[in-house]
């Protein structure tokens, strides 16, 4: 699902983003189950590396959840780490306390 050529509005990015969230879900990695680990690992690897190639050009929505695997992999989003990341989408979803 590598995105080549990025998209060019706004609208276009916010959709992909969206395909992306649903790419990395655990349901879709794992492929219901299905996956091997090492599929589940190269799925994730694939989303992941989608989500960083859009966020060159269209930054992470903040209400976009993406399941990331390892705290290194949100940081590289620009995040502290995953408090700081599900705060952040909490409060974008309207969820502060």
């Amino acid at each position: 699902m590598t995105y080549k050529p990025l998209p060019v509005s706004i609208a276009e990015a916010r959709e992909c983003w969206k395909e992306i969230q649903s790419s990395m879900s655990p349901e879709c990695i794992h492929q219901d189950g299905e996956a091997t680990e090492a599929e589940a690992r190269q799925n994730y690897r694939d989303a992941l590396r989608d989500a960083l190639i859009l966020h060159t050009k269209f930054p992470h929505p903040k209400d976009i959840l993406l399941e990331a695997l390892e705290e290194s992999d949100i940081k590289k989003f620009g995040y502290k780490d995953f408090d700081d990341y599900y705060e952040t989408w909490k409060k974008a979803m309207g969820y502060d306390d």
